[in-house]
């Protein structure tokens, strides 16, 4: 075969480089790398492309070139000085790459070949293409001239096809153009699309007026394309709205199937916009801006500031992925999605704010894939008619979806990625997804998982969709939301709407009910059981209980005899456990019956008197409970059979978990230890909810699961080295952390003695988030005091995770704030009492932690339920600020009340303004502390504290000591806790005092500037300003960092220093 072409067909110069650097996102993703920005400017120059790898710690650097030359050496030694400043703004090992389509000199070629280290990676126009066609992006040409050959044959067409293939890039994407020889001349072409399918007519006729207007050769023939029947429009427009008329019957109602509904409420069919509320979702940017600084707090509402509404998000993001926790409302999102652009615009709701356009919307539900998940979309979404109960217009509706996706109308909705049960399979898929979106860029993609199963392909995901989080239900939804469900479930009364407002307001204001009602799946349980029982649970696992009991209590409905909670249970646990330990959500009927032959063989005690046969408890389950259901039909060894699952995944982990509790076990299994029953399964995130409950459920057995894990946790940092790194077989650390606190947080009955090393294991090895969580799971239990001792026992000894205790600290002082309402009513004095001279040591701790808790919240992260802490509202404890100051100034402090004093002015100095004196004074004694402290963790604070502080001029401090000059030689050598702070902290204290000269001070700064934190660079803009000429090289220095940071990276670092 002769080489392939490649040609940009753009209007001009300008759009052409455009046109290649976009669509060179394909090449790059085909050689690993993800996360592409493009035309990103840089002083003097611009990048193309810019990307990480996705398995590796390297980055990307590209150029790429659409001219008619060759790229020169001069080319190439500009685009490496690039390169390399880039590789020392970032400090990151980026690889460079040069694309020419027109190829390279030969002189170029050998300057690179002449090097001992290659630079830079050169391709050229058939590379590109080779790379183009192994990674699937492109079809290969045998499969293109087998498109042209059918197309000649509709089209009636005599001719030899020319081998000589040219792979047009415009801005619909990658296009084939192949020529038809007649008589050894140049006849006909033809247009194909990436994936090998006829080009629409329009788009053959959108390229060849741009050929021709560029006066490109060979677009003047008739175009094959023009003369392909393609199927009636009648015939097409019938599939379209039959599979709308679908997606309206299919999604445009709720029922409570799986919910401890009683008969009135579960027979019910809801409409969607009846028992639906807004859902908000959070920016996974604004949420992983949050460095992993161990200071750093985290408190309640945080995320809230990062949540946007679904019209906003969809108005400026082509392709998202929306992830949450299961039961978060994801699947009924898209349902309403789906809803809404499946009616005729007229007919639309207009109380559903969502954008006007004009998509059509196709539903694809992983957890029907099956092996499926291995086909092409667009061959996936053929099958779809049949789904749909059309199949005699499968053909016309494949052939109506693919000119819809070739028109960028298509708005393809994936429900439940990670319901494609082996990684593998969810992998190929994602690849396949990955490949249809670069061969139709123009469509629009919204994507929903659990975040469990999201990370095995997230780097993948991520390169493809902007990442949002469905947030927690706001009070106000969870109001709304009770009031519309008692309006549905009772009646539409002004007495129903008072009950209903009562109820919300005693779920928001009892905090572990509370915390369990942000999720709406847990909410509506939540409702349904209240209603049955009269009551509000507290613990989940009280909570799913009480559901299960209900739904054995619907079985006495209309004459039906109930089935024994003794006989149903231990059948269902044991099958739940078979699943879960066999890694399935759904089973074929089949195979449900054997777990159920096997439980009464395995479970003699329990069911040998059992009241009903398998098939009457199977058939009795599904027609009456919804707890197990059928989900569809498969093939079982050549047989069709039902196919079952839990109606949701969280009674399928509560009724696993009884089973390890309670022996509800096959007999291989049955007689082990009860932490071998879980075996390696501990560190497994689809197994966390299961561990945690069955240490709950498991009484006496609770302890030892809770043993185990603190003895994973620990045996961790051997295996993982400290970091939470996920590769290995190891399992993750934050998962088994995760697994720790939810068992402190349901209270599983333990020793103090226990609870305080779990709490101690929680506090020492839990890393951010778990600093975030731990206090707001254990806050109203039994276990707080001990949880507040342990954090106060921590920061007393100065101990290495001194940080962490105050950080949890601190977030547990504010949740008791949050009982309150509001900010503003904790009374000044309860405060200032506390930092009296004569106050114990851990009154002061708690109260700068407090400070520090609302300081770091004030104004710039307000807590949903905290309307007090908003923008514009004073600073409300000034007093207890200046006594914090006053306090330093006077007392001789412990390092470790002095440690969370300087912390709360960190954030309080942020908040309000001092007194330029008093500024001065405070510096003063910063560093007569810094010079007689030893603690480490002390240095750090007080190096944060200088640099939030206004910077001022040299010599304004008068400390002349030998202590001093070795002060600043010793921590300019530092190593060690907070070596990167105290470096940028002593520069300041060598300024202030004039122990170094203003070069010296500049040199000291510039040297600090790479190890530094990024957020750093406020404060040495205002001390390169003071300098004057000694500031010239630091702002220089400054200003080459800069060019490797944008604002929001470097705005997003300021309230998690590190």
């Amino acid at each position: 075969m002769r080489p392939m072409r490649l040609l940009v067909v753009a209007r001009d110069n300008n759009e052409q480089g455009g046109v290649l650097t976009k669509l060179a996102g394909d090449l790059f993703h085909c050689l690993g790398y993800c996360d592409f920005i493009y035309d990103v400017p840089r002083s003097g120059r611009e990048i193309d492309v810019i990307g990480r790898h996705r398995h590796e710690d390297l980055g990307l650097v590209a150029e790429c070139k659409a001219k008619k030359t060759p790229a020169g050496g001069d080319d190439l030694n500009k685009f490496y000085g690039a390169l390399d400043a880039e590789r020392r703004a970032t400090n990151l090992n980026s690889v460079g790459y040069f694309v020419s389509i027109a190829g390279f000199k030969g002189s170029a070629i050998a300057q690179e070949s002449d090097l001992r280290e290659k630079r830079i990676i050169l391709i050229d126009g058939p590379k590109l293409i080779g790379e183009l066609i192994s990674g699937g992006v492109v079809v290969p040409p045998e499969r293109a001239f087998e498109s042209v050959t059918r197309m000649l044959a509709a089209g009636d067409i005599d001719g030899r096809i020319d081998d000589r293939l040219t792979l047009i890039a415009h801005s619909g994407g990658w296009v084939w153009q192949v020529y038809i020889e007649t008589d050894h001349r140049r006849s006909h072409m033809c247009f194909l699309h990436a994936d090998g399918r006829p080009l629409p007519v329009s788009d053959c006729s959108s390229i060849c007026e741009i050929a021709s207007i560029r006066q490109l050769p060979d677009f003047d023939l008739p175009v094959v394309n023009e003369r392909v029947p393609f199927r009636s429009p009648d015939e097409g427009y019938e599939a379209r709205a039959k599979y709308r008329e679908y997606l309206l019957r299919e999604y445009s109602s709720i029922t409570l199937e799986g919910m401890p509904a009683d008969h009135e409420v579960g027979a019910k069919s809801f409409k969607l916009e009846d028992l639906y509320v807004d859902l908000t979702l959070i920016d996974s940017q604004h949420e992983t801006a949050k460095d992993k600084d161990e200071t750093s707090v985290d408190l309640e509402g945080v995320e809230e500031s990062g949540e946007k509404p679904i019209k906003v998000i969809l108005e400026n993001n082509a392709r998202l992925a929306i992830l949450g926790s299961p039961g978060a409302g994801k699947t009924t999102l898209l349902k309403r999605i789906a809803v809404h652009y499946a009616k005729i615009k007229e007919y639309r709701d207009d109380d559903w704010d969502l954008p006007e356009a004009d998509w059509f919307p196709v539903v694809i539900k992983c957890r029907q894939l099956g092996d499926s998940a291995r086909l092409s979309i667009i061959e996936i979404i053929g099958s779809l008619a049949t789904k749909a109960e059309m199949p005699e217009l499968s053909q016309a509706f494949a052939e109506a979806v693919r000119a819809i996706v070739r028109n960028g109308q298509l708005l393809l909705l994936v429900d439940g990625l990670d319901e494609i049960r082996e990684a593998s399979m969810r992998q190929i898929f994602v690849s396949q997804l990955r490949t249809f979106l670069a061969t139709y860029p123009n469509i629009r993609l919204v994507l929903t998982s659990r975040e469990t199963g999201y990370r095995v392909v997230a780097s993948s995901v991520h390169s493809i969709c902007k990442i949002y989080r469905v947030a927690h239900l706001s009070p106000e939804a969870i109001t709304k939301l009770t009031i519309m469900w008692h309006r549905q479930v009772l009646r539409d009364l002004p007495r129903v709407e008072k009950e209903a407002r009562e109820l919300a307001t005693a779920i928001i204001s009892t905090d572990r009910v509370y915390r369990l009602a942000v999720n709406p799946l847990l909410l509506t349980t939540l409702l349904l059981v209240r209603r049955w029982v009269g009551q509000l649970p507290r613990k989940r696992s009280v909570l799913y209980d009480k559901a299960i009991d209900v739904l054995l209590m619907t079985w006495n409905v209309e004459g039906h005899e109930p089935i024994e909670r003794e006989e149903a249970i231990p059948q269902l646990a044991y099958a739940a456990y078979r699943m879960m330990d066999g890694g399935t959500t759904s089973v074929s009927s089949r195979q449900l019956a054997t777990y159920f032959k096997e439980a009464r063989r395995d479970l003699p005690d329990e069911l040998s008197y059992a009241s009903l046969s398998v098939g009457e408890f199977l058939a009795r389950v599904e027609e009456r409970s919804s707890l197990l259901v059928l989900s569809g039909h498969g093939i079982e060894d050549g047989v069709i059979r039902e196919i079952y699952e839990f109606k949701h995944l969280t009674f399928q982990e509560y009724l696993a978990a009884t089973a390890i509790a309670y022996g509800y076990l096959p007999v291989d299994v049955a007689g082990l230890p009860i932490v071998d029953i879980i075996g390696e399964r501990f560190g497994e995130d689809s197994w966390r909810e299961v561990v945690s409950l069955a240490a709950v459920l498991a009484r006496r057995n609770g302890p030892v699961i809770v043993n185990h894990l603190i003895k994973l946790i620990r045996e961790s940092d051997t295996h993982l080295h400290g970091n939470d790194d996920e590769d290995g077989e190891y399992p993750t650390r934050s998962t088994l952390v995760d697994a720790l606190i939810s068992c402190l947080e349901d209270e599983v009955p333990l020793a103090p003695e226990l609870v305080r090393r779990a709490i101690d294991c929680c506090i020492t090895h839990g890393g951010h988030y778990n600093q975030e969580r731990l206090p707001g799971a254990l806050i109203n239990s039994k276990y707080e005091d001990l949880l507040r001792v342990a954090c106060l026992e921590e920061m007393e000894r100065g101990a290495s995770y001194m940080a962490s205790a105050g950080s949890i600290l601190g977030r547990l002082c504010f949740l008791r704030l949050d009982e309150s309402e509001d900010a503003t009513l904790i009374s000044p004095s309860w405060v200032l009492d506390r930092l009296r001279v004569d106050s114990a040591e851990r009154e002061k701790l708690e109260a700068g932690a407090l400070m520090m808790s609302v300081a770091y919240h004030w104004d710039t992260r307000v807590p949903r339920r905290h309307p007090s802490m908003a923008s514009g509202s004073s600073f409300p404890q000034p007093q207890a600020a200046l006594a914090i100051i006053d306090s330093l100034m006077r007392d001789r402090l412990s390092p470790s009340v002095t440690f969370m004093y300087v912390w709360s002015l960190c954030w309080v100095s942020r908040r309000m303004e001092f007194d330029a004196d008093l500024i001065k004074a405070l510096r003063e004694r910063l560093i007569q502390i810094w010079i007689e402290c030893e603690s480490d963790h002390v240095k750090r604070q007080i190096s944060w504290l200088l640099m939030v502080l206004p910077i001022a001029h040299r010599g304004v401090i008068e400390l002349e000591c030998d202590e001093l000059h070795e002060l600043i030689e010793r921590e300019c050598a530092a190593d060690g806790y907070g070596a990167e702070f105290r470096k940028v902290g002593v520069t300041l204290v060598a300024h202030y005092t004039g122990a170094r000269s203003p070069r010296e001070v500049a040199n000291l700064a510039i040297a600090a500037l790479s190890d530094g934190p990024a957020w750093s660079g406020m404060a040495w803009e205002e001390l390169a300003k003071i300098l004057g000429d000694e500031g010239v090289a630091l702002k220089m220095k400054l200003d080459e960092r800069d060019k490797a940071r944008t604002v929001g990276q470097e705005d997003s670092q300021l309230f998690d220093p590190n």
